[in-house]
């Protein structure tokens, strides 16, 4: 299973917004065309959703093979005597991909379940006592960290967000 945000890339960004004010900047932005903008991929082998055994029941979420990596749209190469009408096709698009992070596994566990689904079905009189919690563990992590790149991901997750 897979994730993709499609966004303008550090670079587009950084250069759009030399060139104008921040109002201009961000209509530019939400017009510039599909071909060339970058792509933020976060993707799982294996997505497993479970309960604890115990009388907490928290929530288990298990990512096998989490990744993430960036495609910036690679330059088209216009060829001689071509016409074209104006309409540029974004089917033939081809990306150059990075590595953000190298395959790892990760456990969440959500605890606090329980409170929290009886305080959605609001019959909790005492929620303002209650507690969520977030366990995370990890494998070791392996992250590129070229800036640029990076700067696109945050980018693409503020959009997404």
């Amino acid at each position: 299973a897979s994730v993709v945000v499609c966004g303008a890339g550090s670079e587009v960004v950084k250069s759009t917004r030399e060139k104008y004010d921040s109002r201009e900047a961000n209509l530019q932005l939400a017009k510039l065309p599909r071909n060339k903008r970058a792509l933020t991929s976060v993707g799982a082998d294996l997505i497993s959703i479970s309960f604890t055994a115990d009388t907490r029941c928290n929530l288990l979420f298990y990512f096998v093979g989490l990744s993430g990596k960036v495609g910036n749209p690679r330059p088209r190469k216009r060829k001689v005597g071509s016409f074209t009408s104006g309409v540029e096709d974004d089917a033939g698009t081809q990306y150059d991909w990075r590595t953000i992070t190298h395959p790892f596994q990760v456990v969440l566990e959500v605890v606090g379940v329980i409170p929290f689904v009886i305080w959605a079905l609001n019959y909790d009189h005492y929620w303002r006592t209650r507690t969520i919690g977030l366990n995370i563990t990890t494998s070791q992590v392996k992250v590129a960290l070229e800036p640029n790149d990076l700067h696109t991901v945050f980018l693409h997750f503020d959009d997404f967000t």
